[in-house]
């Protein structure tokens, strides 16, 4: 919070370009497996 908001805002583009890389390039960052198939779906449909 000290420095320029200019500057905060270029280290964070910065930032959310790198993350965009990772994701991008490990599939297994944007997998969620937490819940199988059957729980996106309602029961009373």
């Amino acid at each position: 919070m000290k420095l320029p908001k200019r500057e905060r805002d270029r280290i964070l583009a910065k930032a959310a370009i790198q993350a965009e890389k990772e994701y991008r390039a490990g599939p297994a960052l944007t997998d969620f497996d937490a819940f199988g198939d059957e729980e996106f779906y309602d029961a009373h449909d």
